[in-house]
């Protein structure tokens, strides 16, 4: 991939500890988490899901291939974080890194400006995540074109069982 952008998650400064750090932790949080609702079988460290998405989407801006938006965009979105000269690629890294892993904490993932900083670093990437279409989606033999308020599509039967119209 010559052509693709180097993301954080590659680089050899990853906050692996202190995301581990915060796994734990968030294994061991009882009051207002997730785990309270039920005893899971199999639980997720939500801390390191959270950083390891950032880390996947968010580009290096060291790398050359950077776009130029996104750099000037994590500047702005940093800018209450870090005190720091951020116009420096290298130093701009090392606010995202330690801003992911400080986010991957179970406290700063509820708090909203750390929720909204992060959100902001993700849509000035250069091609952002493409998201599901929000609202409530209905297809299926039950869901009627014709009823207001059900925007499914139309059904057919058939021998074999309900096909979608138009397909064969």
């Amino acid at each position: 991939m010559d052509g693709a952008v180097r993301r954080l998650i590659e680089t050899d400064e990853f906050p692996i500890g202190v995301i581990s750090q915060h796994s734990r932790r968030d294994q061991n949080v009882r009051k207002g988490h997730l785990h309270t609702l039920h005893v899971w079988w199999a639980t997720r460290p939500l801390a390191a899901c959270r950083a390891v998405l950032l880390g996947t989407i968010l580009p290096d801006p060291v790398d050359e291939r950077c776009p130029q938006t996104f750099r000037q965009g994590a500047r702005e979105a940093l800018s209450w974080y870090s005190s720091r000269d951020l116009s420096d690629p290298m130093a701009l890294r090392q606010a995202l890194l330690k801003f992911i892993g400080e986010f991957a904490d179970w406290d700063a993932s509820g708090k909203a400006r750390w929720v909204e900083t992060a959100r902001a670093l993700v849509q000035r990437t250069a091609r952002p995540p493409r998201l599901l279409r929000q609202g409530p989606i209905q297809a299926g033999p039950h869901s009627d074109p014709e009823r207001p308020g059900s925007p499914g599509c139309a059904w057919r039967t058939t021998s074999g069982g309900p096909l979608r119209a138009g397909s064969a």
